[in-house]
């Protein structure tokens, strides 16, 4: 072919932009056709194709709409090409469908993409703001008691709760309150408003925290978590899975519902808190609490008896009374004068000593009943001879009341001097505090 002639034709023939495209696609359809035919091996996909597409996975079309699925790379170009290419060899649409097809999905692709609504513009919609409010008060009040019952009637009546109620004091001090009450949020400034009628507002503090992020992200990941335990049950559902996979499949769904469940409980705490406001106050009164009786000591008489184990012509029992006084149970000083005949002279007896309770029978705490042992040492004064006492003690409170005690004892007791004496010493005494 002459020159001349190959340029009318290069200029005749001469393509565009879509023409090279299609010339392309025409080269690989050559370029297929000339080549040999091979058979290709199929492959049992990996668990990770079948979770990533559960349709693929059964044998099953993918379905016309947009399979819910994770974002994935974006293909070389030259793959959509390939594929389209292929697609038309077996299908038989014409070079120009198969081309449109290509930039047409294309084109899709980017308006879905358009169209994804943004996270900071659903967040920043007008009326969606979710506020958590708290706030702090302290008030100082003549009389605790009286502002606090007030201050949980009118939570009840707005709609609230009290959530801790704690009201009390020490001696020589003023009585203090703490409560914690959930209010709607609407009703908060105006029930800070009647608080500060009830006594000297000293403090006030007020916050409010917008929880609205918090919730789009925790709802947009939860919807994730659900499609993937979706996806994960449709993987379950193919008869040819292995067993092994089955387990990798449900290691995987157990973790994607304990994160589910996780964010559920999130976004109920979260409601709570946006429902509910928290309002803690705290109260201080002026006047001091009443000091409760508190027994310093305690004082009481007895009757009792003197029984000596070898009188030896003398006068075996001796009666009597007594006077005692208790600063505690661990110590304390008798006193007691018993009757003799003339010619053996007045017995007197006065002792020091303590006694302890037992915690195997309730420690002194009960109102009857209470055992205790003791130990006492003195002086005593027998038959006109002057005697050094040891004793020990074995007694019960028949009961312990607010202002009146009853008990009994008996004291074995050893009258040691130039002539000693064995004898016991038993009784029953009333005792008051003071």
């Amino acid at each position: 072919m002459s020159g001349e002639r190959r340029r009318r034709v290069s200029r005749r023939w001469r393509p565009g932009a879509p023409g090279l495209l299609a010339a392309l696609v025409c080269g690989c359809f050559a370029h297929e056709s000339s080549a040999p035919e091979t058979v290709s091996v199929s492959q049992e996909p990996s668990i990770e194709s079948k979770i990533a597409d559960p349709y693929a996975a059964m044998g099953a079309p993918t379905p016309a709409g947009p399979p819910v699925q994770p974002a994935q790379p974006a293909p070389p170009p030259a793959e959509p090409m390939r594929t389209m290419a292929i697609a038309e060899r077996t299908s038989g649409p014409s070079l120009s469908t198969t081309v449109t097809g290509l930039f047409g999905a294309l084109g899709a692709g980017s308006r879905e993409a358009a169209s994804e609504p943004e996270p900071e513009r659903q967040a920043g919609k007008p009326g969606s703001e979710k506020l958590v409010v708290e706030a702090w008060v302290t008030v100082v009040t003549d009389d605790v008691q009286p502002v606090a019952q007030a201050i949980r009637r009118h939570v009840e009546e707005i709609g609230g709760h009290v959530t801790e109620d704690r009201v009390g004091g020490v001696a020589a001090a003023s009585w203090e309150g703490q409560l914690k009450v959930r209010l709607p949020p609407a009703t908060v400034p105006a029930f800070l408003d009647w608080l500060a009628r009830q006594g000297d507002l000293v403090s006030r503090r007020v916050s409010a925290t917008d929880v609205s992020r918090q919730f789009f992200d925790h709802e947009i990941a939860l919807r994730n978590l659900e499609l993937t335990l979706a996806r994960l049950q449709k993987v379950l559902e193919h008869q040819s899975i292995k067993v092994e996979e089955i387990l990798r499949v449900e290691q995987e769904m157990t973790r994607v519902r304990t994160q589910i469940e996780q964010i559920k409980g999130t976004l109920r705490w979260l409601g709570d808190a946006v429902a509910f406001s928290t309002v803690e106050i705290r109260l201080t009164g002026k006047r001091p609490i009443p000091r409760l009786a508190d027994a310093k000591f305690h004082v009481g008489g007895r009757f009792g008896l003197l029984a000596l184990t070898d009188p030896t012509g003398r006068q075996q029992v001796r009666y009597g009374g007594g006077a005692v006084l208790e600063l505690a149970r661990g110590f304390s000083f008798d006193l007691d004068a018993l009757a003799s005949p003339e010619v053996e002279g007045p017995t007197v007896l006065a002792t020091l000593g303590g006694a302890a309770y037992t915690d195997f029978l309730g420690g002194g705490t009960r109102r009857f009943l209470n055992p205790y042992l003791g130990l006492r040492a003195g002086y005593a004064r027998l038959d006109h001879r002057d005697l050094l006492l040891l004793a020990a003690e074995v007694g019960v409170e028949l009961f312990q009341l607010k202002y009146a005690r009853l008990e009994l004892f008996v004291r074995p007791s050893g009258l040691l001097g130039s002539e000693s004496d064995f004898a016991l010493h038993g009784g029953a005494g009333l005792s008051v505090p003071f």
